[in-house]
Parts: structure tokens; C-alpha cells; sequence
């Protein structure tokens, strides 16, 4: 009996490993699975509550536990311990899953052959690349990665927008990189995608992508990945796009999360709508040398004259860090925070403040070049170009935002350091050229009439912006009683 009891405690336990396993290979396979993975948890997940319910196990399983046939092959009162038609079912179910999961996303069997029907691609002997592996890409299994012989033709051939074009139709997928294969001169990696797949049409802000304790900004999302910027990296924005094309959404999607991440916002906004909701708000506490004691977080200036006046003290502020940071021997503000907070250890430590980065939003910016600021245009000109050119280390960025952005106003010193340009619907191809380069009319030709919220960068990264729904988010600000100057701390 001794025995017998081991021997039934060791089938146990060997069950549960089995099941352990068996659960934690399907979540696994869930979570890299992309496209349907919800779906298919959800229906996971309901089938093991049904399983294991209260009900399920203590009155149907019982009854059926004690009819003579399942006593046979449960090896008497080891019934009592372990439910063997729970264990079936979810064994089943599992394989069931493995070969649904197989079926939906095998890569089907290839023949190496010859590409054809591209003009370009073809080398000296009048040959064509052929095709020799293809898989699944598990950054996203969606995308498809084919390998290339490249039969002696250069990669920048390949990646030429004519010949790009041509292999999209000859495979009938939509290309999203081609690069050199694992660094080898005769291999190319063309990763592509469905042509039937679709960005969507609206994708909502989650709080979850706020990152407070860096400088990263999370903008949207395309087929393939989420677009950030670092504004340590590319400290400055152009935002452009017609009436309707969402840049106000994406101009309140930035303000957003510099609040959040304590950045200090000043904006110019000569129309008075766009920004009214952001006006004298404050959600964290902030620190600048010219701070003074009525000063909110977020302020909003409505005419140009104002705007001079914000722009004089940040002018200010640009020069005080400047001086500070020479003094301390720091390159940029992160080094001057960390040098301040090991002065301020001790005693003090819960007092300190960080230098806060200032973000100054400049909504339709071509406003200043109506004759009747014909005298403060050249001064507040000025000052943003020295924003543009010193304040990436400084930690004072520029936002530009602009419907029919004139080449005239953004160049020279300001345009080159207008790093992230993201440009919605444009209503003609030169406002496209301007926001982002010579000869590039995506604005105007990429995005359809009635596209709201996608843009396209000078990258060429096509996206939809997240949509933020302002009015929600202050009306949440003031249940939160996070306004009007008192910090959630």
C-alpha cells in the first residue's frame, strides 16, 4: 500500500510538472503569436475556468469520476487527488491550439527560382537574383523575411524606389526593408508584409507608454513598430498638416507627456483654441532659474507680443544654464542634474528639484510673418534660432506647427535643426518639400483626402498618430485636483 501511495504521489506530481509545462509553453506561444493572440487566450482562458470552476469539479466530475469505467483506469481512490478528464481536456485542447497555431502561421514551401519582371535587377550577364530561404520574422509574425541571392547586383540597386516597386508587384507584398543579409556582399534581406494589411484607422493614447524618467516621446504606430523620438537626440519638432489632418491632436499629444514627465511647457497660440485646456495646469513640480512664484507649469500666450515676452525670459534661461554648466564643467542637463542631486544629499535630498527642460509650442507659425508684427518678427526670430542651435544640451526644445509652412521663414539655422518632421495631409506638394526635403511630396501625395491622424516623417515612416481625447484627459486632471498650480505629489 506504501507503494502504492509513492507511486501515486509521484504520478501526480509528474502530471503537474507535465501540466506546468504545457501551460507555459501555450502562453509563450501565445504572447510571440500577434495577430490573434487575444482571441485566442480569451477563448484559452475561458475553457480552463469552465475545466476548473467549482462547479465543474465537485458535482460533474464527481458523478462521472464514479462510474465503474473511469475507476478502472484511474487506479481506485486516485481519482480523489487528480482529475484525469481535466488534465485530457487540456492536453487536447493544447494540441488543438499547437496545430491551429501551426496551420495559420507556417511559411509555405518554396522552390528557389529566379525573380522576374523587375527591370533593374539584373547583373552584367543579363541574369536575375533568385530566391533561397524564407521565414517568418519573430520580431512581428505578421512580416515575412526573404533571403535573395543578389546575383552580383549592388544594394543600392535593390533598394532604388523603382526597383522597389517592381519587386513589391512581382512578389505582391508590400516591402518594408531591404538591406544587406548578415553583412555579406552577395546576400540581400527583403522583409515584407500582406498587402491586404492596413494601418488602422484610430489608435487611442494608454498611459502605459508615458515614460517619465526619460526623454522619449511615443508618437504612433505603423504596421511594424511604435514611433519615438529622443529629444536628446533630436531635440526639436516641425509638426505640419492641413485643417483636419490631426496635427492639433499630435500637438497635444507632446504637450501631454512633457507635463507628465515635468517638462516645462510655454506656447504661443495666436488662434486661442488650440491650447486653452493645457492653460496655467500643473502636474508635477518643476524647476528653472528664472522661475517666479505665480508661474504654472504650463502657460499659453494668445498674441505674439506675449509670446515675445516668454521667449525673452527663455532667452535668459538659455544663458544662465550656459553660464551654470561652465561653471560645473557639465555637457548637457542630465550631467548637470546628477552633479546638483549629489550636492543636495543629505538633509536637503527630499528638497531638490531638477532642472526642468522647457518646451515651447509655437502653434501656426507663419502668423509671424503678417506685416503687422513686421517689428517683433525679427526678435522673436532671433530667439528661436538661438533655441535651434544651443538648446539640444541645454535642455530647451522648439515645437513648430504650421498648415502651410513657408520655406521662407523655416531655413537656415532653424530648419537644419528641426530634426523630427512629421508632416500630416498637405494641401499641395511644395508644403510637403518644405516640412520634409527637397523633392519629397509624401504629404501631399502618400496621405489621402479625409486621413486624419496619419503623418509621415523625413524618415519615410508612415504611422497614425495616437489619438488623445484633451478634453477627457482635463476633465480626469481636475477630478485628480492636479490643476491651477498644486502638483500630484
Amino acid at each position: 500500500m506504501k507503494k502504492k501511495k509513492i507511486m501515486n504521489k509521484n504520478l501526480v506530481n509528474i502530471l503537474k510538472c507535465i501540466k506546468f509545462i504545457l501551460k507555459a509553453v501555450a502562453y509563450i506561444t501565445l504572447e510571440i503569436c500577434y495577430k490573434w493572440k487575444w482571441l485566442v487566450s480569451f477563448l484559452y482562458l475561458v475553457l480552463c475556468y469552465i475545466l476548473n470552476s467549482t462547479i465543474f469539479q465537485f458535482e460533474i466530475v464527481y458523478k462521472f469520476l464514479n462510474h465503474d469505467f473511469i475507476k478502472s483506469i484511474t487506479f481506485n481512490q486516485f481519482y480523489k487527488d487528480v482529475y484525469i478528464p481535466i488534465y485530457f481536456f487540456e492536453l487536447v485542447g493544447l494540441i488543438l491550439l499547437a496545430i491551429w497555431l501551426r496551420d495559420n502561421f507556417k511559411i509555405k514551401e518554396y522552390k528557389q527560382e529566379e525573380i522576374k519582371g523587375v527591370k533593374g535587377l539584373k547583373n552584367a550577364n543579363n541574369k536575375t537574383p533568385y530566391l533561397i530561404k524564407i521565414k517568418r520574422a519573430w520580431v512581428n509574425l505578421r512580416m515575412v523575411v526573404m533571403i535573395f541571392n543578389a546575383n552580383s547586383i549592388n544594394i543600392n540597386k535593390w533598394q532604388e524606389d523603382e526597383t522597389k516597386a517592381d519587386l513589391e508587384t512581382a512578389l505582391n507584398r508590400i516591402i518594408v526593408e531591404i538591406e544587406p543579409y548578415k553583412n555579406t556582399k552577395n546576400k540581400v534581406k527583403v522583409t515584407t508584409i500582406k498587402p491586404n494589411n492596413k494601418i488602422p484607422q484610430k489608435i487611442d493614447w494608454n498611459d502605459k507608454n508615458l515614460d517619465c524618467d526619460s526623454s522619449i516621446y511615443y508618437l504612433g504606430e505603423n504596421l511594424f513598430k511604435k514611433i519615438t523620438r529622443n529629444i536628446n537626440d533630436t531635440p526639436h519638432f516641425l509638426v505640419a498638416g492641413s485643417t483636419g489632418s490631426g496635427k492639433s491632436i499630435m500637438l497635444d499629444l507632446l504637450i501631454y507627456q512633457s507635463l507628465h514627465k515635468g517638462y516645462i511647457v510655454r506656447g504661443c497660440d495666436p488662434k486661442m483654441t488650440e491650447f486653452i485646456g493645457w492653460h496655467n495646469l500643473t502636474i508635477k513640480n518643476f524647476d528653472f532659474f528664472y522661475k517666479k512664484a505665480e508661474d504654472k507649469q504650463c502657460q499659453i500666450a494668445t498674441t505674439l507680443e506675449n509670446a515675445l515676452e516668454d521667449l525673452k525670459i527663455i532667452d535668459k534661461e538659455l544663458t544662465q544654464r550656459e553660464i551654470e554648466f561652465k561653471d560645473l564643467k557639465c555637457r548637457d542637463i542630465d550631467k548637470y542634474n546628477k552633479i546638483m542631486s549629489k550636492k543636495w544629499q543629505g538633509v536637503y535630498a527630499d528638497k531638490f528639484t531638477p532642472l526642468s527642460r522647457i518646451i515651447y509650442v509655437f502653434d501656426e507659425f507663419v502668423e509671424i510673418s503678417n506685416k503687422k508684427y513686421k517689428d517683433i518678427a525679427e526678435d522673436i526670430l532671433d530667439i528661436l534660432t538661438r533655441i535651434a542651435t544651443r538648446g539640444r544640451s541645454l535642455g530647451i526644445h522648439l515645437i513648430l506647427s504650421a498648415q502651410r509652412p513657408d520655406h521662407k521663414l523655416i531655413e537656415g539655422q532653424i530648419k537644419s535643426n528641426l530634426d523630427n518632421r512629421i508632416c500630416g495631409r498637405t494641401s499641395d506638394k511644395p508644403s510637403s518639400e518644405v516640412v520634409l526635403g527637397k523633392g519629397n511630396y509624401e504629404g501631399n501625395t502618400l496621405i489621402k483626402n479625409g486621413e486624419k491622424g496619419l503623418f509621415v516623417t523625413n524618415n519615410g515612416e508612415l504611422f497614425r498618430g495616437y489619438y488623445l481625447d484633451q478634453e477627457k484627459v482635463i476633465e480626469n486632471l481636475h477630478n485628480q485636483k492636479v490643476i491651477d498650480g498644486e502638483p500630484n505629489l
